[in-house]
């Protein structure tokens, strides 16, 4: 197990001034005229009531294909790894559960076109489905560890997924990038579940210096079709943190998540980011 959070601070510290990425933490890809492959990895720090094993989190393979000047194919491959101790004091007795199973979450295909793209800014459009193929024990656990992309860990669920973005680009100085749009969930096969409308935003703020990135993001997912009386029940957010390195070639990026609502900050401390992206030219 690893627990030592202070460790983990200081090693996101030292990557602020070695390695950064001129793309997004959480966010969609920006569209490129190179092919795009990225390996991402958000592994969760259990808080006292959670004990995660060293390898549970989700592992992402990530394409972005041009197909012309402007359209671009994407694409995520989920994976998802689970393997806690859960201990619980109930009346004055203890209780330990043990989970540990893994599998597939729903693999997303998409179009990303771009309707704008000048010297320092661009805007573009994602669409694309969420393939209901996730694993029923496996996936949900997921939602604990990458929330934002909240309808790739529903099993017996096809997502249909729009999204709009607009970026500020610069090669040095400060820059911003912001996308929201809705997501809309329809069971299948034998789930009775109902069919759910969703909408998730983004915020992303940086800083370059040369090739050197620092990163903030602040995303949520907000439940259109939830029965609350309260609004700010229906939303859940978060905050990552990270650095990133634009490498042209080899492309590596780290950040760390917290979720600002309770009910998920006091089963997940945080979420530790690993990504390593490659752009290949034609």
């Amino acid at each position: 197990m690893v627990r030592n959070k202070p460790i983990i601070l200081v090693l996101l510290l030292i990557c602020s001034f070695t390695s950064g990425l001129s793309q997004t933490l959480n966010l969609q890809f920006i569209p490129s005229d190179k092919h795009q492959f990225e390996l991402l990895i958000n592994k969760p720090f259990q808080s006292d009531i959670f004990e995660h094993s060293t390898f549970s989190g989700t592992y992402d393979l990530l394409f972005n294909i041009p197909i012309s000047k402007k359209l671009n194919l994407v694409g995520d491959l989920p994976f998802i790894y689970t393997d806690y101790e859960a201990k619980f004091r109930i009346d004055g007795f203890n209780y330990n559960y043990n989970f540990d199973k893994s599998g597939l979450g729903n693999i997303f295909i998409g179009l990303q076109l771009k309707p704008e793209e000048l010297k320092n800014r661009m805007s573009f459009v994602t669409v694309g489905l969420n393939l209901p193929t996730a694993n029923e024990d496996a996936a949900f656990s997921g939602i604990f560890y990458n929330y934002y992309k909240f309808e790739k860990y529903l099993s017996k669920t096809l997502g249909l997924y729009f999204n709009y973005a607009y970026h500020k680009i610069r090669n040095q100085g400060f820059y911003y990038g912001l996308e929201f749009g809705p997501n809309i969930l329809v069971p299948t096969g034998d789930s009775r579940a109902n069919t759910e409308i969703l909408v998730h935003y983004g915020l992303s703020l940086g800083v370059q210096s040369k090739k050197i990135i620092l990163n903030a993001e602040l995303t949520g997912i907000g439940i259109v079709t939830a029965s609350t009386d309260n609004f700010s029940d229906r939303l859940v957010n978060m905050l990552s943190f990270g650095s990133q390195w634009d490498g042209n070639f080899i492309i590596p990026k780290i950040f760390y998540k917290i979720y600002l609502k309770e009910e998920l900050s006091d089963m997940i401390d945080g979420v530790l980011g690993i990504g390593v992206a490659v752009n290949i030219s034609d």
